[in-house]
Formats: C-alpha cells, sequence, structure tokens
C-alpha cells in the first residue's frame, strides 16, 4: 500500500515539476530577464537589510538559513535534470560544443541550462569563495550529465557543462559586483560618519 501510495506522490510531483518547466520553457525571452532582474534585485535588497540591521546571532541564524536554501536549490536542480527525466531507448552524447545551434528550440535550451545554475551561483556566491562556487558548479554538472548517460535520461552533452557553468559563474559575478559596490558604499559611508 506504502509503495502504490509513494508512487502516486512522485508520479503527481514528477507531472507537476515537468508542466513547470514547461511554462518556463516556453515563456517569453523579455519576461524570463524580467524575472531574473526582479528576483536578483529583491535577493540583494534582503542581503543589504541583513546586513544593516540584524545583529551577530541573527545573522549566524541567516548564514545556517542560506545553507538550507543551497541544499534545497541543489535538490531542485536535480529534480529537473534526472528525476523528472523519462527514460530513453538510447544512450547518446555529444561531446562537441555547440554543434547543434540549429533550431531556436536549441538555442532555447541552452539558454534555460544557464538560467538553472544561475541562483545557485547567487546563492554560494554570498558564501563560499568565488572559484570554488564555479569549480562546484562544474563539477555537479558533470556528475549530472554522467548520471544522463549511465542512466539513459537524455542527451548528455558538453554544451550542458558548459552552459551550467556560465550560469554559475554569472551569479557568482553578479554577487562580486555587488559586494564590491555594496563594500565601496559602507566605506565611504563610514568615513563620512567618522569626520
Amino acid at each position: 500500500m506504502n509503495y502504490v501510495l509513494n508512487s502516486v506522490i512522485f508520479m503527481t510531483a514528477k507531472k507537476i515539476l515537468s508542466e513547470i518547466l514547461e511554462k518556463i520553457y516556453y515563456a517569453s525571452s523579455w519576461s524570463i530577464i524580467l524575472y531574473i532582474v526582479v528576483t536578483t534585485g529583491i535577493y540583494m535588497g534582503i542581503v543589504i537589510l541583513i546586513e544593516a540591521y540584524l545583529n551577530e546571532k541573527k545573522k549566524k541564524f541567516i548564514s545556517y538559513a542560506l545553507n538550507v536554501s543551497i541544499i534545497v536549490y541543489v535538490i531542485i536542480i536535480l529534480l529537473v535534470t534526472l528525476v523528472s527525466r523519462n527514460v530513453q531507448m538510447s544512450r547518446e552524447i555529444s561531446i562537441v560544443p555547440f554543434s547543434y545551434l540549429d533550431s531556436q528550440d536549441k538555442i532555447r535550451g541552452n539558454l534555460m541550462n544557464i538560467l538553472l545554475f544561475y541562483p545557485l551561483g547567487i546563492l554560494s556566491g554570498t558564501k563560499w569563495k568565488k572559484k570554488r562556487c564555479i569549480l562546484s558548479g562544474t563539477f555537479m554538472s558533470l556528475v549530472i550529465e554522467i548520471s544522463q548517460y549511465f542512466w539513459n535520461l537524455g542527451y548528455a552533452e558538453v554544451d550542458d557543462v558548459i552552459n551550467n557553468t556560465i550560469g554559475m559563474a554569472l551569479g557568482v559575478s553578479v554577487m562580486l559586483v555587488f559586494e564590491k559596490f555594496y563594500l565601496h558604499y559602507n566605506k565611504d559611508k563610514n568615513g563620512y560618519e567618522d569626520e
């Protein structure tokens, strides 16, 4: 009985995830860009508020919450790239980068792979060393592609690893630029206060 119930829950969750992914995949480019800009802005606003108004004890709690959100997002990536996929008839792999950019669908697929890892770059770029973030994103993407190949869960491509790494690097870079501007602003503000 438990097995049947778990199977029904799993299949329902898989169907819902597939429908969400399809809506994102076929959304207009402008709505995706707007979503990225707005969510990034909201996240940075939250970081500024945390830095400005919370004491060290509360900041430690937020740090734990950020670790949890990184883990949750990694689980989401694994659900999207492995669990939501159906088993294919044959194993296929492409080791030549960007050899199939002959259609709008392929270009959109590449953009979606960049978008998938961008939030992880933002989240981990807040906590970890920047190079480590990018390397861990590349490693995770490589593990996903190898898993897809061995479990027949889609077309394993070098393109996906490159695009996921670009997404991770973009997220980390946005946080790096944000930190530079924010620290510079704080230094100027504190400098004026001391005078």
